[in-house]
């Protein structure tokens, strides 16, 4: 047995960790259907609409509609395939019920405030068939927060 080869299987097993992780200063990745990056096209509220409901309507599968810094209020209905992105939980804010149509869709980094938590109020409402994958929101003053009807799932939900 070569007695310099376990010496050295420590460095080699230590340099192949270190190869492997990520560094704690890399930026963090986003699932790949959430990742703007890759997105057809990002439309921005509102240097591109004036509204988000029109940013939404004109959106088509793989876009993101980006809402800048500011409060906004109105009912909003995201479309598959599309994701709606605020600047943060604490510089967007949206006064106003979503509803998840046609396919899967994505609601990150944004507040969603409600009108109080009395019954009967929801904030998000994903349709049978849809799906959602939400990061980094806040939700409050909402009697149910997100309401899956039945055939609703989650993002990577069966």
């Amino acid at each position: 047995m070569n007695l310099r080869a376990l010496t050295s299987l420590p460095a080699v097993a230590a340099l192949l960790l270190a190869s492997a992780c990520t560094p704690l200063d890399a930026e963090p990745k986003l699932p790949p259907d959430l990742d703007i990056r890759q997105a057809a096209a990002t439309i921005a509220v509102p240097a591109d609409f004036s509204t988000i409901s029109a940013a939404l309507a004109a959106a088509q599968s793989g876009d993101v509609v980006t809402v800048a810094a500011g409060s906004y209020s109105g009912n909003l209905t995201i479309p598959g395939g599309v994701i709606l992105q605020g600047a943060g939980i604490d510089q967007t804010i949206i006064s106003g019920q979503v509803t998840v149509t046609g396919g899967e869709a994505g609601i990150v980094s944004l507040n969603l405030v409600g009108p109080g938590a009395t019954q009967n109020t929801v904030g998000v409402t994903v349709g049978a068939g849809n799906g959602l994958e939400i990061v980094s929101v806040r939700m409050s003053n909402w009697w149910i927060g997100i309401l899956l009807n039945p055939g609703a799932s989650p993002a990577g939900g069966p």
